[in-house]
């Protein structure tokens, strides 16, 4: 969660933005549709169908600006079948219209507040044509 909490640190400074698990970010959307659209959600182990589960994703009303996994060494591409798996996850996230930003444990570690700074300026990026 050391990635989510700095991709929330580095929205929080500009933009109204709330901090979400997958079962309240869903709550919320049932029961209110949503962010109030001057707001921008960050949510963790977000589960997207067909692709699983994904470490933190950004929303803002009703749209998924960007998928942020960190990839450990333990779980991904230490065998062949583990880094087959992510990237037919990241194909299907393409086909899907999913962005997903990949980082290493070790730089999550070494540099949360950069990654962070590298997930949120896509997120603006996509935000400016929601938003436009």
């Amino acid at each position: 969660m050391i990635l989510g909490a700095a991709i929330y640190e580095t929205l929080h400074a500009n933009e109204n933005c709330w901090i979400y698990s997958d079962f309240a970010y869903r709550q919320l959307v049932a029961n209110d549709g949503g962010p109030d659209g001057r707001s921008l959600a960050v949510v963790s182990n977000f589960v997207i169908p067909q692709i699983g589960e994904v470490d933190v994703v950004v929303f803002d009303k009703n749209n998924l600006l960007v998928a942020a996994e960190c990839d450990g060494h333990a779980f991904h591409e230490r065998t062949h079948e583990q880094a087959s798996r992510d990237k037919r996850r990241d194909r299907i996230a393409t086909r899907l219209g999913v962005p997903v930003m990949r980082f290493t444990g070790t730089d999550v570690v070494r540099n949360s507040a950069e990654c962070g700074q590298e997930v949120v300026e896509y997120a603006y990026d996509r935000l400016k044509n929601y938003r436009s």
